[in-house]
C-alpha cells in the first residue's frame, strides 16, 4: 500500500508486522519502523502535525528518531490528521532491567535526566504517557519510544518543564519495575518505599536511585530490603 507524505511516497509492501498497540500496528523494514494508526484512535491522540515536527528537528538525546508523517491519500484538506509516521528501529529490548547490573541502571537514569530531560525543557515540551512498553531499555542504550502525547505546557518556565519531565522520568522507571514485578507481586509496598525516596533530599534522581539500588543488580537491592 502507498502512503504520501509532503515530499515522499512510502510503498509499505516490503514492511513486516512487528507489533501493536491499542492506537496503532507497528511495521518493520530494515532498520526503519513505520506506525499505522488503527481506524477507531481518537483524534486526541494523535501527534500534532507541529509537535512532531518539532521533535524531528530537535532529535533529542534517546527520543526516537523520527523521519516522515504519511497519509493514506495524496488528496488532503485542511486540518486533516495523518495516518502513521516512520521511525528508526531501536534494537531489542532487554528481558529484565531489574537483573542486569546496578550500575547500567543508574548510567541510563543519569542520561536521560542530564541530556534528555534538560533538551526537551529547553524546548518547553514535557514527556507522557508513562507506559512502562514506551521506555526501550536495550544492551547499552535507552529510548523513549512514543512521543504521540508529548505537550507543550502554558505559561510555565524552564525549570518547573523540567521537574515535571523528571517526575515523568520517575513514572516511566516505576511502571517498569511494576511489570517486571507485577505476576502475583503486591508492588504496593515498592511504590510506597518509591514514594519515600522521591522525596528525600538528592538534588537528582540518579543520587536517589543510588541510595536505594546498592546491590549488584536492582533485584538484589529490592530482596535485600524484604520489599517482595
Amino acid at each position: 500500500m502507498n502512503f504520501y507524505s509532503d515530499s515522499n511516497i512510502l510503498n509499505t509492501d516490503s514492511f513486516s508486522y512487528l507489533d501493536e498497540g491499542s492506537r496503532a500496528y507497528i511495521y518493520k523494514h530494515g532498520d526503519v519502523l513505520f506506525k499505522y494508526y488503527k481506524g477507531d484512535c481518537k483524534y486526541r491522540y494523535y501527534i500534532s502535525k507541529k509537535m512532531f515536527l518539532r521533535l524531528k528537528e530537535l532529535n533529542c538525546t534517546h527520543i526516537v528518531k523520527l523521519y516522515d508523517l504519511y497519509y493514506t491519500s495524496n488528496k488532503r484538506f485542511f486540518g486533516q490528521i495523518f495516518d502513521g509516521y516512520t521511525m528508526a528501529y531501536c534494537g531489542e529490548r532487554v528481558s529484565s532491567i531489574l537483573n542486569l547490573p546496578t550500575s547500567y541502571l543508574l548510567e541510563m537514569v543519569h542520561e536521560l535526566e542530564q541530556k534528555t530531560m534538560v533538551e526537551l525543557s529547553k524546548a518547553q515540551i514535557v514527556m507522557s504517557d508513562t507506559h512502562y512498553g514506551n521506555i526501550f531499555f536495550t544492551d547499552n542504550d535507552v529510548t523513549i519510544i512514543d512521543p504521540d502525547s508529548f505537550y507543550t505546557p502554558l505559561f510555565c518556565n524552564t525549570s518547573i518543564v523540567l521537574e515535571e519531565n523528571r517526575n515523568k522520568l520517575w513514572e516511566y522507571l516505576l511502571s517498569t519495575f511494576i511489570h517486571e514485578l507485577y505476576d502475583g507481586y503486591n508492588y504496593r509496598r515498592l511504590c510506597d518505599y518509591f514514594d519515600l525516596i522521591r522525596h528525600e533530599s538528592e538534588n537528582t534522581l540518579t543520587l536517589k536511585l543510588k541510595r536505594f539500588f546498592d546491590g549488584t543488580t536492582p533485584m538484589e537491592s529490592i530482596k535485600k530490603k524484604n520489599l517482595l
